[in-house]
C-alpha cells in the first residue's frame, strides 16, 4: 500500500487513515499548538464574530443602517453587542470613513458617558467556546482520518474522543473522555 505525506504526518493513501495512535496524538497536539486556544476569551470570540457579521468577504464593511440599528438596539441590554458596536465604530474610523448617523450619535454618547456598557449577568456561557470548538474540530479531523468519534464503555480506548482527551490532558486541560464526548456531541452537527 502506498504511503503519502500529508499535514506533516503519514497516512495510508487508500483510506487516508492515520497509521497509529501515536501519530494521531501528534496530529492533535500539532492542531492545538497551531490554534493556541488558551489565548482566546470566549466573549471576545463572540464579539469579534458579531462585528465580523458586518464585514463582507473581501474585508470591506458591509453595514447597512438596518444592521447598525439592530446592533445598537441590542447594545442597550447586551455587553457583547455593546463591545461589537465599539469594534465596528473603530473599524470604520480606522478606514477614515464617516460613521453612519446612528452609530456616530451612539459613539458620541459613549464618549460623553451618557450611555453605559451593560453589565455582565450570570455565568459566562461563552467562556469555553473557543476551547470547545477546537476540541470538536480536532475530533472531526480524526474522524476524517478514519477514527470512530466515540466508543462504548467496554471497547478499547482508541476513539477520536479518547485521543483528543489524552492529548489535551497533557496540555493542561483537565477533561476526560466523557467531557470530550459531551463536547463532541454538542458539536456533532459538524459531521
Amino acid at each position: 500500500m502506498a504511503i503519502i505525506k500529508e499535514d506533516t504526518r503519514y497516512y495510508e493513501k487508500s483510506e487516508r487513515k492515520i497509521v497509529n495512535i501515536e501519530e494521531a496524538k501528534d496530529f492533535v497536539r500539532d492542531y492545538f499548538e497551531e490554534n493556541r486556544i488558551d489565548e482566546h476569551d470566549g466573549v471576545a470570540f463572540v464579539v469579534k464574530d458579531l462585528a465580523f457579521q458586518l464585514t463582507a468577504s473581501n474585508g470591506e464593511l458591509s453595514y447597512s443602517k438596518e444592521k447598525i440599528s439592530l446592533l445598537l438596539e441590542e447594545s442597550n441590554t447586551s455587553f457583547m453587542h455593546y463591545d461589537a458596536a465599539l469594534l465596528v465604530a473603530i473599524n470604520i474610523l480606522e478606514r477614515h470613513e464617516q460613521l453612519p448617523g446612528n452609530l456616530g450619535e451612539w459613539l458620541a454618547n459613549h464618549l460623553k458617558g451618557t450611555i453605559k456598557r451593560p453589565a455582565r449577568s450570570g455565568p459566562n456561557k461563552y467562556k469555553n467556546l473557543p476551547r470547545d470548538f477546537a476540541i470538536a474540530m480536532a475530533v472531526y479531523k480524526l474522524i476524517d482520518k478514519g477514527f470512530f468519534p466515540t466508543r462504548n464503555d467496554s471497547s478499547e480506548a482508541n476513539s477520536a474522543c479518547d485521543v483528543v482527551s489524552s492529548v489535551i490532558g497533557k496540555l493542561g486541560y483537565n477533561l476526560g473522555y466523557d467531557a470530550v464526548k459531551k463536547i463532541w456531541n454538542s458539536y456533532s452537527h459538524l459531521r
